[in-house]
C-alpha cells in the first residue's frame, strides 16, 4: 500500500512538473508571438517613417527644383544620365523656366527631350541654347560629315537656329583633362602589365555572363 501511495505521489509530482513545462513553454511562445509582433509593427513604422522622409525630402528637392527653374537665367546641366533624369528637361520643366532663360547641357544628352526644347526655342520662351551632347548623337558625333547631308531632321533643326550652338561632345577637350586621360591611362597600362589592373578603371566587357557576373573588383574581367 504504501508503494502504491509512492507511487501515486511520484505520478501526480510528474504531471504536475510536466503541466509547469507546457505553462512556460506556453509563455515562452506568446513572449516570443508579442516580441516578433512588436518587432514587426517597430519595423514596419519605420518603414513608413523612412518613406514619408524620403517623399518629404524629394518634395524639398522638387520644390527647390522648381524654384531654380523659375529664377535661374542660366541653366547649365551637370548630372549622369540615369532613369530619373532622363528627359528631366521636358514640357513641365520648360513651363516653369523664365523666358529667354539659356540652357547648357554638357553632361548627357538624353538629358533634354530635344523635340520639347525646339518647341521651346521656336517660342522665345527659351532664349537660347549651348548642347555639347545631342539624344541621337552616337551615329553622327566623331564621325567627319562635312560632304554628307545630315539625314537627323532634328538636329539640323538646332543646329540651323541662330541662338543655338551644338559641339560635338567636345567639352572634356582641355588641357587639364587631356593630361589626366593620359596619366590614367599609363597608370593602368603598367598596372595591367604587372599584372594588377586597377579595380577602379578596368572596363567590364558585359559578356553573356554580366547579369550573374558577382567577380571581386580586384579580379581581371577576361
Amino acid at each position: 500500500q504504501k508503494i502504491c501511495m509512492a507511487g501515486e505521489k511520484v505520478r501526480t509530482m510528474s504531471l504536475k512538473a510536466v503541466e509547469k513545462v507546457t505553462e512556460v513553454e506556453r509563455k515562452n511562445k506568446e513572449r516570443r508571438a508579442a516580441a516578433e509582433t512588436e518587432a514587426k509593427q517597430m519595423l514596419a513604422s519605420a518603414q513608413r517613417d523612412g518613406l514619408a522622409l524620403l517623399e518629404q525630402m524629394r518634395a524639398e528637392e522638387a520644390a527647390k527644383g522648381a524654384e531654380l527653374l523659375r529664377q535661374a537665367d542660366v541653366i547649365s546641366l551637370h548630372c549622369p544620365l540615369t532613369d530619373e533624369t532622363r528627359h528631366m528637361i521636358d514640357v513641365d520643366a520648360i513651363a516653369q523656366m523664365k523666358p529667354g532663360v539659356v540652357l547648357v547641357n554638357t553632361s548627357r544628352g538624353g538629358l533634354v527631350d530635344t523635340e520639347t526644347l525646339i518647341e521651346g526655342l521656336k517660342s522665345h520662351k527659351v532664349g537660347a541654347a549651348c548642347l555639347d551632347v545631342y539624344e541621337e548623337e552616337g551615329d553622327l558625333f566623331y564621325e567627319d560629315c562635312s560632304e554628307e547631308i545630315v539625314a537627323d531632321d532634328t538636329l539640323v533643326r538646332l543646329i540651323s537656329m541662330p541662338n543655338v550652338i551644338v559641339t560635338s561632345h567636345q567639352a572634356f577637350l582641355t588641357k587639364e583633362a587631356l593630361s589626366n586621360i593620359a596619366a590614367t591611362t599609363v597608370d593602368n597600362l603598367l598596372k595591367f602589365e604587372r599584372g594588377k589592373p586597377s579595380p577602379d578603371t578596368e572596363v567590364c566587357y558585359h559578356c553573356e555572363r554580366k547579369e550573374t557576373c558577382r567577380k571581386t573588383r580586384d579580379q581581371k574581367c577576361f
